[in-house]
């Protein structure tokens, strides 16, 4: 590991449109110094000057002094007298005679990271050191401290203290949390003291400038240095008394206003306003609102408060007692202590022909065995009309693709046995006119309640385990916008702009699971029709894909998307030019008949829906669809029960087992993800990443059938680079049954997109998420969230002792190695010169 000795902050370097903000993450380094950063609440004096400044600098900072190789950047120094306190000093300084832009083109720094950030200048005389002074670095200091000698005098002190006053401060907090100044002289008599005194009065407190001051600087004072004849420890000793006397008082007030802020908030803090500054420097920086982030503020929390308090009311509860629930509830949010994408199944809608993607799901149960149900490698299943008895059935009540098919037949031939078809195609679509739909509502009702009883869609599940999320189509009948039946519920509703909403009940466990299926249904005042109604989510697709945006926000592109149809007259044969019109085939009546049953198919809406998504999202690889055209002959339609098992047969022959091995091989392999275990480090100019591959489905199923399906060896990739490391069940863990595969590599820089896959049948398959950042990762991990996490730290899964220290054995053998030799291992590592 390289030795650091660079010591500059903030510095200012050439760059288009005006300078740059060099940032070399000076201040996280300065806090990896202290031993206990998220209990200690540092302190930060800032020196301006020169010579006297050095001097003052190098007695009073007691750390390995050197000055700095860049004269013109604003440096941070710790001091180590105080490094191990409860409050550490630390010294920012600069020399306001040193204002030059550096060059853009610097040698790189390898060992400590850098970035140069663009800056959105105001239109202003001000100088641009200045404008960074003022509006950023000040924010953080509790005392600044200025050399007056060394830049002037003290007209000229008070001239640039007033130059910052009037740029003034972006800090939301109150006033008496601003800086104070200390103005460092020269030995002087008390005459003089005086007269500099009053001067300051004068130039300062006045009223004009007073105000416009005190806005921005909580105090200002005067200090003499003693005679230059006494020893260096004996001449700034007194300084050194003042500055303690001002931090102490200075810590005294923001302890009592609550913003003593630890070394961990304090440098979250300050990468922020940093970012917050380059952005709008005009704009106040606010603390509270930089505290929220990676825990925002749910929409709907005013909602809530005033639900709980009308309950309150309503069960006559003091007002005491609620009161103090609900600040004990935000103190509880606003201090809480300090990955993988969804998988969706999406079933068109089309009556008895729902037993299409049924035999589809059998057809992918029979590769995957008994020991890996399809259910487990799906988080998300959606189904208009018959698909959304099949969804419910799987999702909901969690049966197997064998029970459900079974249940679906027997629904289909008991309810239309008793429905007398007509024979003719123009008698069915009058009689749908004249009618409740093509079927008796009546009828279907007694059905669905024969088979799921009083079940209802929030009721707990007989298994006692809630983890697959399932949602039926319905719509409005008055509007006919869309409306979902959701076996879960949702933390705010989805708004006008969404386009659909949910169906909401007085009662706790939601309507019953077969009204959600009914052609027509009254529920708490408001009637609803079957989903399919509206052509555009016969296929269901588009509203799933919604939803998973709503429950996954952080990953709301999905790993994998399987699409099962119901047969479609699209894939029959492409559309011929007619050599002549025939009024009686080609007439308005049969074209406006056609054009409606072309507007059913689901296959369209599936094309429109993958080509609103990036070419790299909606690959052959993670967007699937699986459906047959219709047999030949007369099409069978959606209340033809016996049809069914002839379409069965048909989908077995038609179906491609390739497509269906490539579909359960994509669904396999999503059940991989990676996890960060900590924030990566900066070595050697690289940024070195350490985690993990862990799997969501039952580890040991999963890699005995991708061995199965393919048996040459498995290696895991980055960027197309072999890792070194098999796919093996040999990282499955005795204790816990889990998978845990350590993994290393190199970045260049966090935001650089990476992809990790599996070698599999001569083609790299991506893992969940990828191709993806790591600074992604850091963020819906929460690894830099310094003021918590929502979820309150508290782990998504049991821990395993076992997997931790292989976890932790592979770390430190990672740093033993970079500790001795400077470059780590190659093992498990993309090595520098594949990173191109």
């Amino acid at each position: 590991m390289a030795h650091c000795d660079h010591v500059s902050w903030l510095e200012l370097v050439e760059g288009n449109g005006g300078p740059f903000v060099s940032y070399g993450w000076r201040f996280a380094q300065v806090i990896q110094e202290m031993h206990a950063p998220e209990k200690q609440f540092p302190q930060l004096i800032f020196f301006i000057g020169r010579r006297q400044k050095n001097t003052a600098l190098h007695q009073l900072c007691k750390s390995k002094y050197r000055p700095s190789d860049k004269r013109d950047a604003i440096n941070l120094r710790a001091d180590r007298n105080s490094v191990r306190s409860s409050h550490p000093r630390i010294f920012a300084d600069w020399d306001p005679g040193r204002r030059g832009i550096l060059p853009a083109f610097n040698s790189p720094k390898v060992c400590h990271r850098k970035e140069d950030i663009p800056v959105n200048w105001p239109t202003t005389s001000w100088q641009p050191h200045d404008l960074i002074l003022a509006r950023l670095a000040f924010l953080f200091c509790d005392v600044i401290c200025i050399f007056a000698d060394d830049i002037g005098g003290l007209e000229a002190t008070i001239s640039l203290l007033m130059t910052w006053a009037n740029i003034g401060s972006s800090s939301s907090l109150p006033p008496h949390i601003r800086p104070r100044v200390l103005i460092v002289t020269g030995n002087t008599s008390n005459t003089e003291k005086i007269l500099n005194d009053n001067d300051l009065f004068f130039n300062i407190r006045r009223g004009e400038n007073a105000s416009l001051f005190f806005s921005s600087f909580m105090d200002v004072k005067i200090s003499n240095l003693p005679s230059n004849e006494l020893s260096p420890d004996a001449r700034y000793l007194r300084l050194d008394t003042e500055l303690l006397f001002e931090l102490h008082d200075a810590r005294r007030i923001r302890e009592t206003s609550g913003v003593m802020f630890s070394a961990t908030h304090l440098n979250a803090l300050f990468e922020d306003a940093l970012q917050h500054t380059a952005r709008d420097m005009l704009i106040p920086y606010n603390f509270i609102h930089a505290s929220r982030k990676g825990n925002l503020l749910d929409g709907s929390i005013v909602s809530h408060l005033l639900m709980f308090t009308r309950q309150g009311i309503r069960a006559h509860v003091p007002y005491e007692a609620v009161a103090s629930y609900i600040a004990s509830a935000i103190l509880m949010d606003a201090y809480p202590p300090s990955m993988h994408g969804a998988r969706v199944i999406s079933i068109d809608g089309g009556g008895i022909r729902g037993i299409v993607p049924l035999e589809i799901l059998t057809m992918m149960q029979d590769v995957l065995g008994s020991e890996l149900p399809v259910l487990n490698l799906t988080d998300f299943i959606t189904g208009t009309s018959s698909g959304g008895i099949i969804a419910l059935n799987m999702g909901k009540c969690q049966h197997s693709v064998k029970v459900s098919k079974e249940a679906f037949c027997q629904l289909a031939k008991q309810f239309f046995s008793q429905h007398q078809k007509n024979t003719n195609r123009f008698g069915r679509l009058f009689g749908t006119l004249f009618s409740d739909g093509m079927y008796d509502a009546t009828n279907l009702e007694e059905v669905l309640v024969g088979h799921f009883g009083t079940m209802r869609m929030l009721s707990t599940p007989s298994t006692k385990v809630l983890g697959w999320k399932a949602a039926a189509i319905s719509s409005t009948i008055d509007s006919g916008s869309p409306v979902l039946f959701t076996n879960y519920n949702s933390e705010t509703p989805p708004g006008k702009k969404q386009g659909y909403s949910y169906v909401q009940t007085d009662m706790r466990d939601g309507p019953y699971v077969w009204q959600a299926l009914l052609p027509s249904v009254n529920i708490a005042g408001k009637s609803y029709q079957d989903g399919g109604v509206r052509p555009q989510n016969n296929n269901p697709l588009l509203l799933g894909l919604s939803e998973i945006r709503r429950l996954w926000p952080t990953t709301p592109i999905p790993d994998v998307v399987v699409s099962l149809g119901t047969c479609s007259a699209l894939m029959e044969h492409s559309p011929t030019v007619s050599r002549f019109r025939n009024v009686l085939m080609d007439g308005m009546l049969l074209r406006g008949y056609r054009s409606i049953n072309s507007s059913y198919d689901g296959e369209e809406s599936w094309k429109q829906v993958k080509n609103l998504f990036p070419a790299e999202v909606r690959s052959e690889q993670n967007f699937l669809r699986l459906n047959v055209p219709f047999p030949p002959g007369s099409r069978p339609s959606i209340d033809d029960a016996g049809a069914m098992d002839t379409l069965s047969q048909w989908v077995r022959r038609r179906v491609n087992m390739i497509d269906i091995e490539q579909t359960i091989i994509v669904l396999l392999l999503s059940s991989f993800f990676f996890e960060l275990e900590s924030q990566p480090e900066f070595h050697s100019g690289l940024f070195h990443c350490f985690g993990s591959i862990r799997c969501r489905a039952s580890a040991r199923a999963v890699i005995r059938l991708l061995s199965s399906l393919h048996t040459s060896r498995m290696d895991f990739y980055k960027d197309g680079v072999n890792l070194g490391l098999s796919l093996s069940e040999k990282d499955i863990c005795d204790d816990c049954r889990r998978y845990c595969r350590p993994v290393r590599f190199f970045v260049r820089h966090l935001d650089e997109k990476i992809s990790l896959s599996v070698q599999h049948r001569g083609s790299q398959r991506l893992l969940s998420q990828f191709p993806k950042t790591v600074q992604s990762f850091i963020d819906q991990q929460g690894l830099d969230c310094s003021f918590g996490l929502a979820n309150h730290g508290i782990p998504l899964q049991i821990q395993c002792d076992t997997c931790e220290m292989k976890i932790k054995g592979e770390e430190i053998t990672l740093c033993n190695c970079i500790l001795s030799t400077g470059v780590p291992s190659t093992y498990g590592f993309v090595r520098p010169h594949h990173l191109h």
